[in-house]
């Protein structure tokens, strides 16, 4: 399961920086999966894009491109044979405005 995993985040990070507009790099996008649940063959796969500093650049149509590169982007794996297919993929796009809070700290 583990290597699946790593194979998806790494077809989830492509995507994402495949659309332009949003101006990321790869080490700049984290991908998560908590828990084991949302793999079972059947059943609905739901995704949340956190952290997304807003920006001019990242209108609500980028928003949407890249809601719908993820779900592309899963579907596609979701059908490679590793999986059978989910019933139901969505993708939601929460921006962050970071006068709402936020720290860093690299090591």
């Amino acid at each position: 399961m583990e290597y699946k995993l790593d194979r998806f985040a790494k077809l989830l990070v492509e995507a994402v920086v495949s659309v332009e507009e949003l101006k990321l790099k790869k080490n700049d996008v984290s991908c998560f999966f908590p828990g084991s649940k949302i793999w079972r063959p059947g059943h609905q796969v739901i995704i949340f894009v956190d952290g997304l500093f807003e920006k001019p650049e990242r209108t609500p149509e980028v928003r949407a491109k890249l809601a719908a590169v993820i779900v592309g982007i899963t579907a596609d794996h979701f059908s490679d044979g590793f999986y059978e297919k989910v019933r139901l993929i969505e993708c939601f796009v929460r921006p962050f405005n970071v006068e709402n809070g936020f720290a860093s700290l690299k090591g």
